[in-house]
């Protein structure tokens, strides 16, 4: 298959361990229901892996590449076949999920103030297999009360920030709306940012459906009314369709809008495809939708070769002068060589000014990109502890669409990776950004018009996850923007016992700059209870220096029945500036039953 991997599959299955005095064994359950297959299909494709994590072991049933490395359960060509098992016939395959719902809502920022207010609500989920290969979803009253809050992120540069879909309606068959590598509502935000040693502009990428558009206004959510997708696979072809309605929200000027997404891939040999996509956004009484199509492929020529690209436009409305001439297309074209002892990429990428997919997201426009990297990763076989060294180098060019020069990164990453699997780096850059308006980085420090040079460097070591204290941290020192920047964040995880955890996230961010000094901290936490398998109590705290704003999201979920739950969900928002401190802003507390039905 050349589907895109998605890590947030969670269909109806169940699985169950056992130590004995022999070793260990383990049964895992999924229902034919839960899965899509040919009708009549005698061969499975099966793969499993075991970790060692406290020597940095990993195991397959069917051995892999090492260079895929983490990636390495997604190459489904090289795994292992299963005989033997018969599929079933017939059927009505139909699931029927409603829920009910009571919650109690204080606002204290709204005019007039709302305290305790309540409000009860219902609704339900709908899923058809149509055929073993064609599944049909619909959603009625869609809410998401249950799910935990967006994490808070430092952002320092002058682009939006991209925050991951968790909605477990738009998470399912996520991948099937990929384009160009990269959406669906996913993690990832527009493609590669946050690998180590890579330019910040590897998330550029536009992303044509970003499910997030979906329910969610500039200032907060937008009911949903209800909608459905389609997902199916027949031979070489591919296809996911998705039409969702929103209800109308004054306080927004936001008007009630339909979602629409068509998405058709194409298998090409054994391990190539070509897709295409059309999104539209239609909100009612406008004169005009946005609509995005646009066409993608991806040939792995060789083991380690590929190469890939995509061509897309978006229509653009000519209400206004100002429109008149813009480019409204969008292409690139990369070449990726992933050798386990060699790496290189090259990429072209233009995004036009005129370029609006509003079923999207979209970082930057208006920009021509060139980048290319190179890496070293060989394997000493006599340096102790040592698994592998990374050397890598890359270079990025970003102009304007006349060509006048916008950013421009020159970046050198050395890193140790040991074989318990911890791993020390250290990163230098050169870095030129034209900012044309002003931006914040810190309250009240804003960073002035202008063409700014500067050097940073950076050190990092990250634990390895065998560890009772895992994660890693991270110290940046150097220029920004005529001033100086100081950054030290630890990103990580404390195992307290098997059922408990902490995930701690704190950043420090100073700078020092001619137009002021300022910080921009973070501090999270994150503390999971696992009560049974079935039963777990989860705790997200936040608090950003840059808002003075802290937050609290607590929930308890309990799974009483396979695929029936009962969720307690309480949140607050506070903040840290009023003579109160810290002053509530809002707060809600939801109760929600769902009931699975299944013919």
């Amino acid at each position: 298959t050349n589907e895109q991997p998605s890590s947030n599959w969670n269909a109806l299955w169940s699985a169950k361990a056992q130590d004995f005095d022999g070793g260990w064994t383990v049964e895992v359950r999924i229902p034919f229901r839960s899965i899509r297959f040919a009708a009549g299909v005698e061969t499975w494709g099966v793969n499993m892996r075991r970790m060692v994590r406290w020597k940095n072991e990993t195991s397959f049933l069917s051995g892999v590449p090492r260079a895929w490395g983490r990636r390495a359960l997604n190459k489904v060509s090289d795994a292992a076949e299963m005989t033997g098992i018969s599929t079933p016939t017939g059927g009505r395959y139909i699931d029927i999920k409603p829920y009910v719902l009571g919650s109690m809502l204080t606002n204290t920022t709204a005019t007039p103030a709302v305290r305790n207010a309540r409000d009860g609500n219902v609704g339900l989920d709908a899923k058809w297999g149509i055929t073993p290969q064609f599944i049909a979803d619909f959603t009625y009253n869609t809410d998401f009360a249950q799910v935990e809050d967006d994490e808070a992120q430092v952002n320092l540069t002058r682009f939006s920030l991209f925050f991951p879909e968790k909605r477990e309606f738009f998470l399912e068959g996520q991948d099937a709306f990929a384009f160009a590598g990269v959406g669906g509502g996913g993690g990832g935000g527009g493609g590669g940012g946050g690998t180590p040693g890579a330019s910040p502009n590897d998330n550029l990428t536009p992303t044509l459906f970003y499910s997030r558009r979906i329910g969610l206004t500039n200032s907060g959510p937008a009911p949903i009314i209800g909608g459905g997708r389609m997902l199916g696979r027949s031979g070489p072809w591919q296809v996911g369709a998705i039409s969702m309605q929103t209800d109308e929200v004054g306080a927004a000027n936001a008007p009630s809008t339909n979602f629409s997404v068509v998405r058709i891939n194409r298998d090409l040999l054994s391990r190539s495809r070509l897709g295409l996509i059309a999104t539209r956004r239609d909100p009612t009484g406008a004169t005009a939708s946005n609509l995005a199509v646009g066409a993608d492929a991806q040939f792995n020529i060789r083991t380690n070769l590929a190469i890939s690209g995509f061509v897309a436009r978006t229509s653009v409305a000519r209400t206004s002068g100002d429109s008149i001439g813009r480019d409204p297309s969008s292409y690139r074209a990369r070449i990726d060589w992933n050798g386990d002892r060699y790496g290189a990429n090259l990429e072209r990428m233009s995004v036009g000014d005129g370029f609006d997919p509003q079923v999207g997201f979209l970082r930057r426009t208006g920009f021509q990109r060139s980048y290319a990297l190179a890496r070293f990763s060989p394997r000493p076989a006599h340096v102790p502890h040592v698994r592998k060294f990374t050397v890598q180098s890359s270079a990025d060019h970003i102009t304007s669409m006349t060509g006048t020069l916008q950013s421009e990164d020159f970046r050198s990453y050395l890193g140790t990776e040991f074989t318990n699997g911890d791993v020390l780096s250290t990163e230098v850059a050169q870095v030129f950004e034209q900012l044309v308006v002003p931006f914040d980085v810190a309250k009240g420090v804003k960073v002035p018009v202008g063409g700014y040079r500067f050097n940073q460097a950076k050190a990092s070591y990250t634990l390895g996850p065998q560890h009772r204290v895992s994660g890693g941290i991270t110290l940046t020192r150097g220029g920004f923007y005529g001033g100086t920047l100081t950054e030290t964040s630890w990103r990580g995880r404390v195992e307290i016992s098997p059922q408990w955890y902490i995930e701690p996230t704190l950043s420090r961010n100073h700078v020092d700059g001619p137009y002021g000094n300022g910080d921009a901290n973070l501090v999270s936490t994150r503390l999971t209870y696992t009560v049974t398998p079935r039963m777990f109590m989860a705790a997200l705290v936040q608090y950003q220096s840059r808002s003075s704003s802290m937050s609290t999201n607590m929930r308890l979920r309990w799974e009483y029945q396979p695929g029936s739950e009962f969720f307690l969900v309480y949140s607050d928002g506070r903040t840290t500036i009023g003579p109160n401190y810290p002053e509530l802003e809002n707060r809600s507390i939801v109760v929600k039953l769902t009931k699975l039905l299944r013919w």
